[in-house]
C-alpha cells in the first residue's frame, strides 16, 4: 500500500485501532460489515491489517536493540545532515 496522506490517516486511524482490538478471527466479519457501509475504508483497512500481520510475522520491533548506538569507536555522525537537521554533537 502506498503511504497514506495525513488527512486519510486521520479518517482511517480510529478504524484501525478498533480493528486491532478485535480478535484476528473476528476481523473478517467486522471488515465485511464496514465494507457494506464504506467499501473504500474497508479496502484501505484490509491493506493496513495485512501490512501489520506481515510485520508481526517478521517480528518487527519485537526484540531489544543489541548494538549500542555509541560504542566508543572514533567514527561519528557529527556533521552529517539528516533531513533538515545537521548533527552537531553526541548528546548521550
Amino acid at each position: 500500500m502506498p503511504p497514506v496522506d495525513p488527512a486519510r490517516w486521520r479518517e482511517l486511524s480510529p478504524y484501525l485501532d478498533e480493528a486491532l482490538d478485535i480478535p484476528a478471527d473476528a476481523r473478517a466479519s467486522w471488515l465485511a460489515s464496514l465494507s457494506a457501509r464504506d467499501a473504500h475504508h474497508a479496502a484501505d483497512l484490509q491493506a493496513l491489517l495485512e501490512e501489520h500481520a506481515a510485520a508481526d510475522e517478521q517480528k518487527f520491533l519485537a526484540g531489544a536493540v543489541t548494538t549500542p548506538l555509541h560504542s566508543g569507536r572514533s567514527s561519528s555522525l557529527v556533521g552529517q545532515v539528516v533531513g533538515a537537521y545537521r548533527l552537531v554533537s553526541l548528546i548521550g
